[in-house]
């Protein structure tokens, strides 16, 4: 729903975030960042303390905050030209063709690792994980996601979809 908003609005929001200073437009991203980072206290607390209803309220809360957050960060990727070449930077994209197999792959490695590893500190654990994440998650992009994407584009062509929704 929001997308949809943010699509409607997309000129008029365009020329707010273009009139706006270097300084508001840094404060407005950096409270979206805290905002999305810290938003998990806002419930936290209360269930360390055993106010359950409070923190279940709270819970809903943060995620409404975590929302607005991720809105921010959307909004100043599409119209703020800094962060939009940040994120045409050929790390992030690269990041963001093989997101969905960081996605499939990392769970699976970082339970088995905390389980394996459990006597040692996470940190440590997580950090000896983060490579192997990457170099599988490359090898399961390229040996499964391409190949299926592939398989799925000569599957279901423009024709057959006509002819299914037909």
């Amino acid at each position: 729903m929001i997308g949809g908003l943010i699509a409607k609005n997309n000129a008029a929001i365009g020329s707010y975030i273009s009139g706006l200073s270097n300084n508001k437009k840094l404060f407005i991203i950096s409270s979206g960042l805290m905002a999305y980072t810290y938003s998990f206290v806002i419930f936290a607390i209360p269930a360390k303390i055993g106010w359950d209803t409070v923190a279940l309220f709270n819970q809903f809360i943060a995620e409404y905050i975590a929302g607005i957050a991720s809105t921010i960060f959307i909004i100043f990727s599409i119209h703020d030209k800094y962060i939009s070449n940040i994120l045409k930077n050929r790390l992030f994209l690269f990041l963001g063709k093989i997101s969905f197999s960081i996605y499939l792959v990392h769970i699976p490695i970082l339970a088995t690792a905390l389980f394996l590893l459990s006597n040692f500190q996470k940190i440590y654990v997580v950090s000896i994980c983060l490579p192997i994440i990457f170099i599988l998650t490359f090898l399961f992009h390229v040996a499964v996601e391409i190949p299926s994407q592939k398989l799925g584009r000569k599957l279901f062509t423009e024709k057959t979809i006509r002819e299914v929704h037909n």
